[in-house]
């Protein structure tokens, strides 16, 4: 039996595939982030009890308030985000080993 095999180099689709989630990541990551921005400055009111997010980040910690408080969510975001990535890379590193 002969078997008939295409010598010219295929594209691969993957790549493209990857690249195309890739563009769609940086434009949602750019749209969200140009949103706090933009939701920060029409909220900021300029007043001592502004809740945006630029004057709760430099707020100065009072008495009984400890530094961390006012970090937490962005600390939490960024170990949600390497939470993230790390379980996509396990799932990528599963699918290899398992021929998908």
């Amino acid at each position: 039996m002969v078997k008939l095999v295409d010598s010219r180099h295929k594209k691969s689709a993957g790549r493209d595939n990857r690249m195309k989630w890739l563009w769609i990541a940086g434009v949602v990551l750019l749209a969200v982030l140009s949103s706090v921005l933009v939701m920060s400055v029409c909220l900021h009111t300029g007043e001592p009890d502004c809740r945006c997010f630029f004057c709760v980040m430099n707020a100065s910690s009072g008495e009984s308030e400890l530094t961390y408080n006012r970090y937490l969510p962005l600390v939490s975001g960024l170990w949600a985000a390497i939470l993230l990535v790390l379980f996509y890379a396990l799932v990528r590193w599963w699918n290899r080993r398992s021929g998908r």
